[in-house]
């Protein structure tokens, strides 16, 4: 565009020249002072002068309407491109949903899906057992819980393990005995009572080593031993 344009500048320039110099020659020729010859070269510049002019204004206007043409094209290519980007986060976010993250770090203990099958929000689809976050509840007697309190040392064995030396600390006392959990409570108002001693779920902390990591699962059967003593 800009060398069109520079050329047609140069043709207006020439073509002003050529102008003057018919102009002179035609009236030097008129009062019988010039040559004819010269005034006809003078003819035929001009006439040069304006077929060049015409000629590289055609080319400029072919070139501009190139340009239009290019930056149409040039707006087609970035729709295009957008739109390719567009498909491109759509795939990303597709792919990302097919990966389901667990909230904890664990193993997983049950699976209930195989490949292929489709899920539907809300499907359960395996169990993730926290094998770092183990703890211990243990299912004490209401009549032995008189001393135990929050933060007391405990030493543990495992039936599984038991050359395993765990130690933990009481953590929680139940808030009430099992059987107030329970699906069906007793119902101690018809009269025919029966006392039977309540157990209450006292969870222990247990310190973990690396002795136990791996070994600790979820539903191990254990023997706790709670030190009661004051200022243990």
């Amino acid at each position: 565009m800009a060398a069109a344009n520079a050329t047609v500048s140069a043709d207006q320039a020439r073509l002003t020249l050529a102008e003057q110099n018919q102009r002179r020659f035609a009236k030097l020729s008129a009062n019988g002072a010039g040559p004819q010859q010269a005034t006809d070269e003078a003819n035929s510049g001009l006439a040069t002068a304006q077929a060049d002019l015409a000629a590289d204004q055609a080319g400029l206007l072919g070139a501009e309407r190139e340009v239009d043409v290019l930056n149409a094209s040039l707006k087609a290519a970035k729709a295009a491109q957008a739109q390719a980007h567009a498909q491109e986060q759509q795939a990303a976010l597709n792919l990302e949903h097919t990966t389901i993250t667990s909230p904890v770090d664990g193993v997983v203990g049950n699976k209930t899906v195989a490949i292929g099958d489709y899920l539907q929000t809300g499907t359960q689809i395996m169990a993730i057992v926290p094998l770092d976050q183990v703890y211990a509840v243990a299912n004490y007697k209401e009549t032995q819980i008189t001393h135990i309190h929050p933060g007391q040392p405990v030493t543990l064995t495992v039936d599984a393990f038991p050359e395993l030396k765990i130690t933990g600390k009481v953590e929680t006392i139940a808030p009430a005995s099992g059987q107030e959990f329970a699906l069906l409570p007793p119902d101690n108002a018809t009269g025919n009572f029966t006392k039977i001693v309540q157990r209450v779920p006292v969870k222990i902390d247990i310190t973990r080593t690396p002795a136990d990591h791996g070994k600790l699962r979820p539903g191990l059967s254990i023997e706790p031993t709670i030190n009661t003593r004051p200022g243990a």
